[in-house]
């Protein structure tokens, strides 16, 4: 990345992940899932 820069997002909404690079969930305060995103898709081509 070019600034460093570290963005948190909390969504209910599922298309988000697609654009992220790291994707942690989270169910119960507790962290079910977390991955690397290999298929970072761009926002234009997500469909909502």
């Amino acid at each position: 990345m070019k600034y460093g820069t570290t963005m948190i997002i909390v969504t209910h909404n599922d298309s988000i992940k697609y654009m992220s690079h790291k994707v942690i969930k989270v169910r119960d305060g507790k962290i079910e899932k977390e991955y690397k995103n290999e298929n970072l898709m761009k926002v234009k081509d997500i469909e909502w």
